[in-house]
């Protein structure tokens, strides 16, 4: 118990929020922008609120973000260039409470397994998270829409 705690308390975050909290994502994928706003609790496309959205990788979206867990802590840093980050991979914005967030996500480094990510607001610190972090966002509209399944 006392070494799960103390692996629980050494984590490191670069998000500690309310996943509740978050009330719209957009991000791009693929050149395409996915955007999604909650309201009464439920996840809606933004520009098409008639289209019916996966509940489930929407609060998974939202819990990632809220409390994004990174593996290490870049502070002081003057070029952003190498990691990625001054043409960001991805772009991914949300809302939460009165609070706008813009996450830049960088390169890719094969050797640690993790991407490069900072907070748009403080370019002078870089997190590295595991891939497995931000995964929730490589789907674009397609995959994130419900079919109805065709019954003859």
């Amino acid at each position: 118990q006392k070494g799960a705690e103390a692996e629980l308390a050494a984590k490191k975050y670069m998000t500690q929020l309310d996943a509740a909290d978050i009330t719209a994502i957009t991000y791009d994928h693929n050149d395409e922008i996915c955007s999604f706003v909650k309201k009464d609790g439920v996840w809606n496309a933004a520009e098409d609120k008639t289209l019916s959205v996966k509940q489930s990788d929407l609060e998974t979206m939202a819990e990632k973000l809220a409390n994004l867990e990174v593996s290490d802590v870049i502070e002081g840093v003057t070029n952003l260039e190498q990691y990625g980050l001054t043409e960001p991979a991805k772009t991914i914005q949300f809302i939460a409470g009165d609070t706008e967030y813009e996450i830049l996500q960088g390169t890719y480094n094969p050797t640690a397994s993790v991407y490069y990510v900072c907070d748009a607001s403080d370019l002078s610190v870089v997190y590295t998270v595991q891939t497995t972090a931000l995964i929730s966002f490589n789907h674009g509209m397609d995959s994130l829409v419900e079919t109805a399944e065709v019954t003859e």
